[in-house]
Protein backbone atom coordinates (compact mmCIF):
# COMPACT_ATOMS: atom_id res chain seq x y z
CA UNK A 1 0.00 0.00 0.00
CA UNK A 2 1.82 3.63 -0.36
CA UNK A 3 2.85 3.36 -4.16
CA UNK A 4 1.92 0.32 -2.22
CA UNK A 5 5.98 0.80 -0.60
CA UNK A 6 9.24 -3.75 -0.13
CA UNK A 7 6.40 -8.16 0.50
CA UNK A 8 11.82 -12.11 -1.06
CA UNK A 9 9.90 -15.14 -2.36
CA UNK A 10 10.12 -17.05 1.03
CA UNK A 11 9.06 -20.66 1.52
CA UNK A 12 5.40 -19.67 0.21
CA UNK A 13 3.79 -23.60 1.25
CA UNK A 14 4.63 -23.22 4.46
CA UNK A 15 3.25 -19.35 4.15
CA UNK A 16 0.63 -20.32 2.60
CA UNK A 17 -0.42 -24.37 3.44
CA UNK A 18 -2.54 -22.74 6.49
CA UNK A 19 -4.05 -20.07 4.52
CA UNK A 20 -6.00 -23.19 2.14
CA UNK A 21 -7.35 -25.35 4.78
CA UNK A 22 -10.34 -25.23 3.26
CA UNK A 23 -9.08 -25.69 -0.62
CA UNK A 24 -10.23 -28.82 -2.48
CA UNK A 25 -6.85 -31.03 -2.17
CA UNK A 26 -6.82 -34.32 -4.07
CA UNK A 27 -7.70 -37.23 -1.55
CA UNK A 28 -4.79 -39.23 -0.09
CA UNK A 29 -1.92 -38.08 2.37
CA UNK A 30 -0.08 -35.17 0.83
CA UNK A 31 3.25 -33.54 1.68
CA UNK A 32 4.12 -30.55 3.08
CA UNK A 33 7.69 -28.29 2.81
CA UNK A 34 8.71 -26.42 6.33
CA UNK A 35 12.13 -24.89 6.43
CA UNK A 36 13.53 -23.77 9.80
CA UNK A 37 15.21 -20.92 8.18
CA UNK A 38 15.50 -18.97 5.15
CA UNK A 39 18.81 -16.58 5.25
CA UNK A 40 22.19 -16.35 6.52
CA UNK A 41 25.02 -14.58 6.75
CA UNK A 42 28.57 -16.33 6.68
CA UNK A 43 30.96 -14.69 8.40
CA UNK A 44 34.63 -14.17 7.52
CA UNK A 45 35.68 -17.16 9.43
CA UNK A 46 32.46 -19.08 8.78
CA UNK A 47 32.74 -21.95 6.27
CA UNK A 48 29.65 -24.07 7.12
CA UNK A 49 25.93 -23.63 7.97
CA UNK A 50 23.08 -25.94 7.81
CA UNK A 51 19.32 -25.57 7.92
CA UNK A 52 16.55 -28.26 8.76
CA UNK A 53 13.94 -29.18 5.91
CA UNK A 54 10.77 -31.49 7.33
CA UNK A 55 7.53 -32.75 5.62
CA UNK A 56 4.68 -31.56 8.09
CA UNK A 57 2.05 -33.33 5.83
CA UNK A 58 -0.55 -36.28 6.58
CA UNK A 59 0.79 -39.62 7.61
CA UNK A 60 1.79 -41.95 4.77
CA UNK A 61 2.92 -38.89 2.75
CA UNK A 62 5.88 -38.91 0.83
CA UNK A 63 8.41 -35.60 -0.23
CA UNK A 64 10.45 -35.57 -2.81
CA UNK A 65 13.00 -32.48 -2.84
CA UNK A 66 15.89 -30.44 -4.62
CA UNK A 67 18.28 -27.75 -3.63
CA UNK A 68 20.19 -25.63 -6.16
CA UNK A 69 21.83 -22.97 -5.38
CA UNK A 70 22.37 -19.92 -7.77
CA UNK A 71 25.67 -19.10 -7.25
CA UNK A 72 29.16 -20.71 -7.88
CA UNK A 73 30.75 -19.98 -4.82
CA UNK A 74 28.55 -21.83 -2.20
CA UNK A 75 27.39 -25.22 -2.70
CA UNK A 76 24.51 -27.43 -0.85
CA UNK A 77 24.33 -31.04 0.32
CA UNK A 78 22.33 -33.33 -0.40
CA UNK A 79 21.08 -31.93 -2.94
CA UNK A 80 18.48 -34.43 -3.66
CA UNK A 81 16.23 -36.58 -1.31
CA UNK A 82 12.99 -38.14 -0.02
CA UNK A 83 11.31 -37.68 3.23
CA UNK A 84 8.25 -39.54 5.00
CA UNK A 85 5.55 -38.06 6.80
CA UNK A 86 6.94 -36.12 10.04
CA UNK A 87 10.39 -36.53 8.97
CA UNK A 88 13.35 -33.74 8.74
CA UNK A 89 16.26 -33.37 6.65
CA UNK A 90 19.70 -30.99 7.53
CA UNK A 91 20.76 -29.33 4.43
CA UNK A 92 24.68 -28.07 4.92
CA UNK A 93 26.04 -25.15 2.87
CA UNK A 94 29.50 -24.61 1.98
CA UNK A 95 31.39 -21.45 1.06
CA UNK A 96 34.29 -21.74 -0.83
CA UNK A 97 36.27 -18.23 0.20
CA UNK A 98 38.83 -18.69 -2.64
CA UNK A 99 35.95 -18.07 -5.21
CA UNK A 100 34.96 -14.47 -3.78
CA UNK A 101 37.28 -12.00 -5.14
CA UNK A 102 35.03 -9.14 -4.66
CA UNK A 103 35.56 -7.08 -1.26
CA UNK A 104 31.66 -6.91 -0.54
CA UNK A 105 29.15 -8.46 0.51
CA UNK A 106 27.72 -11.74 -1.51
CA UNK A 107 24.28 -12.41 -2.11
CA UNK A 108 23.08 -15.76 -3.49
CA UNK A 109 19.95 -18.20 -3.06
CA UNK A 110 19.19 -21.77 -2.85
CA UNK A 111 15.87 -22.64 -4.73
CA UNK A 112 13.88 -25.98 -2.64
CA UNK A 113 11.08 -26.90 -5.12
CA UNK A 114 8.88 -29.96 -4.07
CA UNK A 115 6.11 -32.12 -4.32
CA UNK A 116 5.20 -30.64 -0.97
CA UNK A 117 6.20 -26.49 -2.18
CA UNK A 118 8.33 -24.45 -2.88
CA UNK A 119 10.83 -21.94 -0.78
CA UNK A 120 13.88 -20.06 -1.01
CA UNK A 121 16.67 -19.67 1.18
CA UNK A 122 18.96 -16.40 1.15
CA UNK A 123 23.04 -17.01 1.65
CA UNK A 124 25.13 -13.92 2.17
CA UNK A 125 29.00 -13.60 2.46
CA UNK A 126 30.88 -11.04 4.49
CA UNK A 127 34.43 -10.91 2.42
CA UNK A 128 34.68 -7.54 4.55
CA UNK A 129 34.49 -4.64 2.04
CA UNK A 130 31.53 -2.03 2.94
CA UNK A 131 28.76 -3.72 0.48
CA UNK A 132 26.42 -2.68 -1.90
CA UNK A 133 24.99 0.54 -1.36
CA UNK A 134 28.82 2.44 0.45
CA UNK A 135 28.70 5.84 2.43
CA UNK A 136 27.36 6.78 5.35
CA UNK A 137 23.35 5.26 6.26
CA UNK A 138 23.57 3.41 2.92
CA UNK A 139 23.83 -0.44 3.98
CA UNK A 140 27.55 -0.98 4.93
CA UNK A 141 28.69 -4.24 6.39
CA UNK A 142 26.19 -7.15 7.09
CA UNK A 143 23.16 -5.48 5.68
CA UNK A 144 22.36 -5.38 2.38
CA UNK A 145 19.92 -3.45 0.26
CA UNK A 146 17.05 -5.64 0.17
CA UNK A 147 15.24 -3.98 -2.63
CA UNK A 148 17.87 -5.47 -5.24
CA UNK A 149 14.86 -7.36 -7.01
CA UNK A 150 18.05 -9.22 -9.45
CA UNK A 151 18.76 -11.45 -6.74
CA UNK A 152 15.10 -13.34 -7.11
CA UNK A 153 14.67 -12.77 -10.99
CA UNK A 154 14.69 -15.92 -12.82
CA UNK A 155 14.99 -15.09 -16.84
CA UNK A 156 12.20 -17.06 -19.11
CA UNK A 157 13.82 -19.04 -21.31
CA UNK A 158 11.01 -19.07 -24.66
CA UNK A 159 10.96 -22.41 -26.31
CA UNK A 160 8.59 -21.29 -29.04
CA UNK A 161 9.36 -20.17 -32.31
CA UNK A 162 7.14 -16.87 -33.88
CA UNK A 163 6.34 -17.42 -37.15
CA UNK A 164 3.68 -15.07 -37.71
CA UNK A 165 2.98 -14.43 -41.67
CA UNK A 166 3.92 -11.02 -43.19
CA UNK A 167 1.60 -8.90 -45.36
CA UNK A 168 2.69 -5.87 -47.74
CA UNK A 169 0.76 -2.56 -48.06
CA UNK A 170 -1.82 -2.01 -49.89
CA UNK A 171 -3.63 -5.20 -48.60
CA UNK A 172 -5.45 -7.43 -50.82
CA UNK A 173 -9.28 -7.96 -48.72
CA UNK A 174 -9.68 -10.40 -50.71
CA UNK A 175 -7.19 -12.52 -49.03
CA UNK A 176 -8.31 -11.46 -45.69
CA UNK A 177 -10.33 -14.27 -44.03
CA UNK A 178 -13.39 -13.42 -41.97
CA UNK A 179 -13.24 -9.36 -43.48
CA UNK A 180 -17.04 -9.81 -45.33
CA UNK A 181 -18.36 -11.08 -41.61
CA UNK A 182 -16.73 -8.53 -39.30
CA UNK A 183 -17.56 -5.60 -41.63
CA UNK A 184 -21.34 -6.28 -42.36
CA UNK A 185 -21.29 -6.39 -37.97
CA UNK A 186 -18.68 -3.56 -37.50
CA UNK A 187 -18.15 -1.78 -41.00
CA UNK A 188 -18.60 1.87 -42.35
CA UNK A 189 -18.04 3.03 -45.68
CA UNK A 190 -14.26 4.13 -44.65
CA UNK A 191 -13.19 0.44 -43.25
CA UNK A 192 -12.35 -0.99 -46.26
CA UNK A 193 -10.25 1.97 -47.69
CA UNK A 194 -8.58 2.31 -44.17
CA UNK A 195 -7.56 -1.33 -43.78
CA UNK A 196 -6.44 -1.56 -47.63
CA UNK A 197 -4.32 1.13 -46.99
CA UNK A 198 -2.52 0.65 -43.13
CA UNK A 199 -3.48 -3.12 -42.36
CA UNK A 200 -5.50 -2.38 -39.39
CA UNK A 201 -8.59 -0.01 -38.85
CA UNK A 202 -9.87 0.52 -35.52
CA UNK A 203 -13.68 1.08 -35.42
CA UNK A 204 -15.56 3.16 -32.11
CA UNK A 205 -18.21 0.73 -31.11
CA UNK A 206 -21.05 1.04 -28.59
CA UNK A 207 -22.15 -2.26 -27.17
CA UNK A 208 -24.92 -0.88 -25.03
CA UNK A 209 -27.54 -1.83 -28.11
CA UNK A 210 -26.16 -5.96 -27.11
CA UNK A 211 -27.56 -6.29 -23.52
CA UNK A 212 -24.06 -4.32 -22.08
CA UNK A 213 -24.57 -1.62 -19.70
CA UNK A 214 -23.31 1.56 -20.15
CA UNK A 215 -20.33 1.31 -17.90
CA UNK A 216 -19.21 -1.66 -19.27
CA UNK A 217 -18.17 0.25 -22.69
CA UNK A 218 -14.78 0.54 -21.22
CA UNK A 219 -14.49 -2.84 -19.52
CA UNK A 220 -11.71 -4.90 -21.44
CA UNK A 221 -13.57 -7.78 -21.14
CA UNK A 222 -17.31 -6.63 -22.43
CA UNK A 223 -15.77 -7.24 -26.55
CA UNK A 224 -14.56 -10.63 -26.07
CA UNK A 225 -17.78 -11.55 -24.26
CA UNK A 226 -19.85 -9.99 -27.07
CA UNK A 227 -17.72 -11.12 -29.93
CA UNK A 228 -17.86 -14.58 -28.70
CA UNK A 229 -21.78 -14.26 -28.80
CA UNK A 230 -21.92 -13.64 -32.09
CA UNK A 231 -19.73 -16.27 -33.48
CA UNK A 232 -16.60 -14.27 -34.58
CA UNK A 233 -13.55 -14.55 -34.82
CA UNK A 234 -11.19 -12.92 -31.58
CA UNK A 235 -7.78 -11.69 -31.55
CA UNK A 236 -6.36 -11.43 -27.85
CA UNK A 237 -3.88 -8.54 -27.21
CA UNK A 238 -1.37 -8.76 -24.97
CA UNK A 239 -3.07 -6.01 -22.95
CA UNK A 240 -5.52 -8.41 -22.25
CA UNK A 241 -3.75 -11.23 -20.39
CA UNK A 242 -1.48 -8.32 -18.88
CA UNK A 243 -5.10 -7.08 -17.26
CA UNK A 244 -6.66 -10.99 -16.34
CA UNK A 245 -3.04 -11.08 -14.67
CA UNK A 246 -3.35 -8.22 -12.79
CA UNK A 247 -7.50 -9.12 -11.60
CA UNK A 248 -6.26 -12.90 -10.86
CA UNK A 249 -3.13 -11.02 -8.40
CA UNK A 250 -5.47 -8.52 -6.83
CA UNK A 251 -8.34 -11.14 -6.27
CA UNK A 252 -5.97 -13.80 -4.51
CA UNK A 253 -4.42 -10.89 -2.50
CA UNK A 254 -7.80 -9.85 -1.29
CA UNK A 255 -8.60 -13.58 -0.14
CA UNK A 256 -5.69 -14.04 1.67
CA UNK A 257 -6.01 -10.53 3.09
CA UNK A 258 -10.00 -11.00 4.16
CA UNK A 259 -9.64 -14.71 5.43
CA UNK A 260 -6.43 -14.83 6.99
CA UNK A 261 -4.41 -12.17 7.36
CA UNK A 262 -6.97 -9.85 8.62
CA UNK A 263 -7.44 -12.17 11.64
CA UNK A 264 -3.76 -12.65 12.03
CA UNK A 265 -2.76 -9.07 12.23
CA UNK A 266 -5.50 -8.85 14.86
CA UNK A 267 -4.11 -11.27 16.70
CA UNK A 268 -0.91 -10.19 16.97
CA UNK A 269 -1.68 -6.45 17.86
CA UNK A 270 -3.86 -7.69 20.12
CA UNK A 271 -0.90 -9.64 22.19
CA UNK A 272 1.82 -7.18 21.30
CA UNK A 273 -1.18 -4.54 23.31
CA UNK A 274 -0.90 -6.48 26.71
CA UNK A 275 2.61 -7.15 26.40
CA UNK A 276 3.25 -3.41 26.77
CA UNK A 277 0.81 -3.03 29.03
CA UNK A 278 2.57 -5.44 31.08
CA UNK A 279 5.67 -3.47 30.44
CA UNK A 280 4.54 -0.09 31.23
CA UNK A 281 3.03 -1.39 34.55
CA UNK A 282 6.58 -3.48 35.45
CA UNK A 283 8.71 -0.27 34.37
CA UNK A 284 6.73 1.96 36.48
CA UNK A 285 6.77 -0.50 39.28
CA UNK A 286 10.51 -0.16 39.06
CA UNK A 287 10.92 3.33 38.98
CA UNK A 288 8.75 3.57 42.51
CA UNK A 289 11.38 0.68 44.19
CA UNK A 290 14.13 2.79 42.38
CA UNK A 291 15.39 -0.16 40.55
CA UNK A 292 16.20 2.08 38.08
CA UNK A 293 17.96 5.38 37.46
CA UNK A 294 15.23 7.99 37.26
CA UNK A 295 16.09 9.33 34.19
CA UNK A 296 16.51 5.32 32.59
CA UNK A 297 12.74 4.98 33.98
CA UNK A 298 11.97 8.23 32.77
CA UNK A 299 12.67 7.31 29.03
CA UNK A 300 11.53 3.31 28.80
CA UNK A 301 8.34 4.09 30.76
CA UNK A 302 7.59 7.10 27.95
CA UNK A 303 8.56 3.85 25.03
CA UNK A 304 6.32 1.72 26.64
CA UNK A 305 3.43 4.28 27.12
CA UNK A 306 3.76 5.32 23.49
CA UNK A 307 3.69 1.42 22.22
CA UNK A 308 0.44 1.29 24.00
CA UNK A 309 -1.09 4.09 22.05
CA UNK A 310 0.33 2.88 18.93
CA UNK A 311 -0.72 -0.70 19.07
CA UNK A 312 -4.26 0.43 20.70
CA UNK A 313 -4.57 2.67 17.85
CA UNK A 314 -4.08 -0.10 15.47
CA UNK A 315 -6.33 -2.06 17.65
CA UNK A 316 -9.27 0.09 17.43
CA UNK A 317 -8.76 0.44 13.71
CA UNK A 318 -9.28 -3.50 13.26
CA UNK A 319 -12.26 -3.70 16.25
CA UNK A 320 -13.63 0.01 16.61
CA UNK A 321 -15.24 -1.78 20.09
CA UNK A 322 -12.29 -2.85 21.04
CA UNK A 323 -11.37 -0.74 24.65
CA UNK A 324 -8.85 1.28 25.14
CA UNK A 325 -6.12 1.86 27.64
CA UNK A 326 -7.12 4.61 30.13
CA UNK A 327 -3.67 5.79 30.22
CA UNK A 328 -3.60 6.40 26.45
CA UNK A 329 -7.33 6.95 26.01
CA UNK A 330 -6.70 10.83 25.10
CA UNK A 331 -3.66 10.24 22.08
CA UNK A 332 -5.30 7.40 20.55
CA UNK A 333 -8.71 9.32 20.38
CA UNK A 334 -6.99 12.15 18.56
CA UNK A 335 -5.19 9.86 16.44
CA UNK A 336 -8.32 7.88 15.21
CA UNK A 337 -10.35 11.27 14.85
CA UNK A 338 -7.21 12.61 12.43
CA UNK A 339 -7.72 9.14 10.47
CA UNK A 340 -11.48 9.34 10.43
CA UNK A 341 -11.24 13.05 8.88
CA UNK A 342 -8.28 12.39 6.66
CA UNK A 343 -7.24 15.91 6.97
CA UNK A 344 -4.13 16.03 5.18
CA UNK A 345 -0.69 16.62 6.80
CA UNK A 346 -0.99 17.31 10.54
CA UNK A 347 0.96 16.58 13.26
CA UNK A 348 0.91 13.59 15.05
CA UNK A 349 -0.09 14.05 18.82
CA UNK A 350 2.10 10.43 19.14
CA UNK A 351 4.71 10.58 16.89
CA UNK A 352 5.10 14.43 16.73
CA UNK A 353 5.96 14.62 13.13
CA UNK A 354 3.53 15.56 10.49
CA UNK A 355 1.60 12.56 8.96
CA UNK A 356 -0.42 13.02 6.35
CA UNK A 357 -3.52 11.30 6.86
CA UNK A 358 -5.73 11.97 3.93
CA UNK A 359 -3.51 8.14 2.65
CA UNK A 360 -6.19 6.25 5.20
CA UNK A 361 -8.97 6.42 2.43
CA UNK A 362 -9.69 2.63 1.73
CA UNK A 363 -9.04 2.30 -2.63
CA UNK A 364 -9.03 -0.50 -4.56
CA UNK A 365 -10.13 -3.85 -3.26
CA UNK A 366 -10.36 -2.29 -0.18
CA UNK A 367 -13.48 -0.60 -0.55
CA UNK A 368 -15.13 -3.96 -0.95
CA UNK A 369 -15.89 -4.81 2.29
CA UNK A 370 -15.84 -3.55 5.81
CA UNK A 371 -12.89 -6.37 6.89
CA UNK A 372 -10.61 -4.91 4.39
CA UNK A 373 -11.47 -0.80 5.07
CA UNK A 374 -10.59 -2.01 8.59
CA UNK A 375 -7.31 -4.20 7.75
CA UNK A 376 -6.33 -1.52 4.60
CA UNK A 377 -6.02 1.69 7.64
CA UNK A 378 -4.49 -1.02 10.19
CA UNK A 379 -1.84 -1.35 7.61
CA UNK A 380 -1.74 2.06 7.02
CA UNK A 381 -1.38 2.95 9.89
CA UNK A 382 1.67 0.05 10.38
CA UNK A 383 3.34 0.72 6.91
CA UNK A 384 3.06 4.70 7.57
CA UNK A 385 4.38 5.65 10.99
CA UNK A 386 8.03 5.40 11.62
CA UNK A 387 10.12 4.95 14.98
CA UNK A 388 12.61 7.68 13.78
CA UNK A 389 16.11 6.97 14.36
CA UNK A 390 17.73 10.72 13.57
CA UNK A 391 16.90 14.13 16.32
CA UNK A 392 17.64 17.43 16.41
CA UNK A 393 17.29 20.67 18.10
CA UNK A 394 16.78 22.20 14.78
CA UNK A 395 13.58 19.90 14.01
CA UNK A 396 10.69 20.35 12.30
CA UNK A 397 9.85 20.25 8.33
CA UNK A 398 12.08 22.44 7.40
CA UNK A 399 14.59 21.43 10.26
CA UNK A 400 17.57 18.80 10.43
CA UNK A 401 15.65 16.52 11.64
CA UNK A 402 11.59 15.78 12.05
CA UNK A 403 11.59 15.42 15.96
CA UNK A 404 13.43 16.54 18.74
CA UNK A 405 16.70 14.50 19.96
CA UNK A 406 14.85 13.16 23.24
CA UNK A 407 11.76 12.01 20.96
CA UNK A 408 14.28 9.97 18.93
CA UNK A 409 15.68 8.22 21.40
CA UNK A 410 12.26 7.53 22.63
CA UNK A 411 11.08 6.20 19.03
CA UNK A 412 14.38 4.29 18.92
CA UNK A 413 13.73 2.55 21.96
CA UNK A 414 10.26 1.74 20.77
CA UNK A 415 11.31 0.35 18.16
CA UNK A 416 13.71 -1.76 20.27
CA UNK A 417 10.99 -2.78 22.51
CA UNK A 418 8.37 -3.69 19.74
CA UNK A 419 10.99 -5.93 18.24
CA UNK A 420 11.67 -7.83 21.49
CA UNK A 421 8.14 -8.39 22.20
CA UNK A 422 7.94 -9.79 18.20
CA UNK A 423 10.34 -11.77 18.87
CA UNK A 424 9.25 -13.24 22.29
CA UNK A 425 5.37 -13.08 22.43
CA UNK A 426 3.46 -16.14 21.90
CA UNK A 427 -0.52 -15.92 19.85
CA UNK A 428 -1.53 -19.20 20.35
CA UNK A 429 0.65 -21.91 20.21
CA UNK A 430 2.94 -19.84 18.00
CA UNK A 431 5.57 -16.59 18.35
CA UNK A 432 4.43 -13.13 17.22
CA UNK A 433 7.02 -13.25 14.80
CA UNK A 434 5.71 -16.22 13.28
CA UNK A 435 2.59 -14.69 11.92
CA UNK A 436 4.68 -11.48 10.87
CA UNK A 437 6.72 -13.42 8.56
CA UNK A 438 4.11 -15.20 7.40
CA UNK A 439 1.97 -11.87 6.57
CA UNK A 440 5.33 -10.47 5.16
CA UNK A 441 6.43 -13.38 3.31
CA UNK A 442 3.25 -13.51 1.36
CA UNK A 443 2.40 -10.10 0.78
CA UNK A 444 6.65 -9.21 -0.72
CA UNK A 445 5.70 -12.21 -2.87
CA UNK A 446 2.62 -10.55 -4.15
CA UNK A 447 3.83 -6.81 -3.77
CA UNK A 448 7.48 -6.32 -3.26
CA UNK A 449 9.85 -6.01 -0.03
CA UNK A 450 9.66 -3.18 2.40
CA UNK A 451 11.42 0.06 1.78
CA UNK A 452 12.37 0.77 5.22
CA UNK A 453 13.67 -1.05 8.23
CA UNK A 454 11.50 -3.92 9.71
CA UNK A 455 11.92 -5.12 12.95
CA UNK A 456 13.89 -8.04 11.98
CA UNK A 457 16.80 -5.93 11.42
CA UNK A 458 16.39 -4.05 14.41
CA UNK A 459 17.29 -7.28 16.40
CA UNK A 460 20.19 -8.21 14.13
CA UNK A 461 21.34 -4.67 15.86
CA UNK A 462 20.34 -5.21 19.08
CA UNK A 463 22.18 -8.63 18.61
CA UNK A 464 25.37 -7.23 16.94
CA UNK A 465 25.81 -4.94 20.18
CA UNK A 466 24.33 -6.28 22.99
CA UNK A 467 25.60 -10.13 21.93
CA UNK A 468 22.10 -12.31 23.42
CA UNK A 469 22.29 -10.72 26.85
CA UNK A 470 20.38 -7.72 26.08
CA UNK A 471 17.81 -6.57 28.65
CA UNK A 472 15.61 -3.28 28.41
CA UNK A 473 17.76 -1.64 31.11
CA UNK A 474 20.81 -1.80 28.95
CA UNK A 475 19.28 1.05 27.11
CA UNK A 476 19.74 3.34 29.49
CA UNK A 477 23.87 2.62 29.04
CA UNK A 478 24.84 6.06 27.14
CA UNK A 479 27.40 4.19 25.49
CA UNK A 480 25.57 1.13 24.50
CA UNK A 481 22.31 3.50 23.00
CA UNK A 482 25.06 5.78 21.39
CA UNK A 483 26.74 2.19 19.80
CA UNK A 484 23.15 0.64 18.86
CA UNK A 485 22.17 4.14 17.07
CA UNK A 486 25.43 4.00 15.18
CA UNK A 487 24.70 0.34 14.20
CA UNK A 488 21.08 1.04 13.09
CA UNK A 489 22.50 4.27 11.06
CA UNK A 490 24.54 2.08 8.98
CA UNK A 491 21.89 -0.15 7.97
CA UNK A 492 20.01 0.79 4.40
CA UNK A 493 18.16 4.06 4.10
CA UNK A 494 15.00 4.19 2.32
CA UNK A 495 14.71 5.04 -1.14
CA UNK A 496 10.64 6.39 -1.97
CA UNK A 497 9.73 9.37 -0.11
CA UNK A 498 6.08 8.70 0.57
CA UNK A 499 5.79 12.01 2.81
CA UNK A 500 6.70 11.22 6.45
CA UNK A 501 6.79 14.50 8.12
CA UNK A 502 6.00 16.70 5.05
CA UNK A 503 9.90 17.45 5.19
CA UNK A 504 11.08 20.40 2.90
CA UNK A 505 13.28 20.59 0.35
CA UNK A 506 15.32 23.66 1.10
CA UNK A 507 17.82 25.42 -1.53
CA UNK A 508 19.67 25.22 -3.14
CA UNK A 509 17.59 22.22 -4.59
CA UNK A 510 20.08 19.34 -5.91
CA UNK A 511 19.31 15.60 -6.61
CA UNK A 512 21.19 14.90 -2.92
CA UNK A 513 19.23 16.66 -1.28
CA UNK A 514 16.13 14.10 -1.85
CA UNK A 515 18.72 11.86 0.06
CA UNK A 516 18.96 14.14 3.13
CA UNK A 517 14.92 14.02 3.47
CA UNK A 518 15.37 10.22 2.83
CA UNK A 519 17.66 9.65 5.86
CA UNK A 520 15.70 12.29 7.83
CA UNK A 521 12.99 9.15 7.45
CA UNK A 522 14.99 6.62 8.34
CA UNK A 523 13.95 4.31 10.82
CA UNK A 524 11.87 1.36 11.69
CA UNK A 525 8.04 0.96 10.30
CA UNK A 526 6.08 -2.42 11.52
CA UNK A 527 4.86 -3.56 8.55
CA UNK A 528 6.80 -1.24 6.26
CA UNK A 529 5.33 0.15 2.97
CA UNK A 530 6.51 -1.35 -0.31
CA UNK A 531 9.67 -0.94 -2.65
CA UNK A 532 8.21 -0.89 -5.88
CA UNK A 533 10.44 0.00 -9.04
CA UNK A 534 7.85 2.14 -10.73
CA UNK A 535 7.59 4.14 -8.02
CA UNK A 536 11.22 4.53 -7.97
CA UNK A 537 11.42 5.32 -11.01
CA UNK A 538 9.06 8.29 -11.52
CA UNK A 539 10.73 9.76 -7.79
CA UNK A 540 13.88 10.11 -10.52
CA UNK A 541 11.95 12.15 -12.72
CA UNK A 542 10.28 14.80 -11.08
CA UNK A 543 11.65 17.69 -8.63
CA UNK A 544 13.37 18.19 -6.86
CA UNK A 545 15.58 15.12 -8.99
CA UNK A 546 15.46 17.05 -11.88
CA UNK A 547 15.49 20.58 -10.36
CA UNK A 548 13.86 22.74 -12.63
CA UNK A 549 13.08 20.73 -15.20
CA UNK A 550 9.48 19.76 -14.15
Amino acid sequence: MRHAKHWPRLALLGAIAALCSGCPWPPGPRPVLAVSSTQHTFGPRESVWSFRISNIGGEGSNLSFTATPNRTWFQVTPATGQLPAAAYADLYVTVEWDALTDKALQSGMIALTSNGGEATVTIRADVGGEGEGEGEGEGEGEYPKLFSMSEYYVPYEPSGLPNAGGYTLPVDLDGVDYFDRVDARFGNERTPALLRAHGCVVVPYDWAPHGYKQEENDDIITPYDALDKMDLPIFVTSDTLLHLYHVQFDETLKAIEETEFFDDISRVTEALLANAQEQYAELTKNAEGKDLAWDSAEFLQAAALRNMAYLAVARRLLDPDAATPEAVAGTVASELANIAAHVGFRPSPLFIYQEDYSQYVPRGHYTRSETLERYFRALMWYGRMAFLLKGAENWGPAGEALISEEDARIQTTQAVMLSQALNEVEVGDERARDLWERIYAVTAFYVGIADDLTPLEYLGAVEKVFDSAFQLANLADADKFHALRTELALLRSPQIFGGTGNALVSPPITPETLDEVLDKTKGMRFMGQRFIPDSYMFQQLVFSQVLDYT
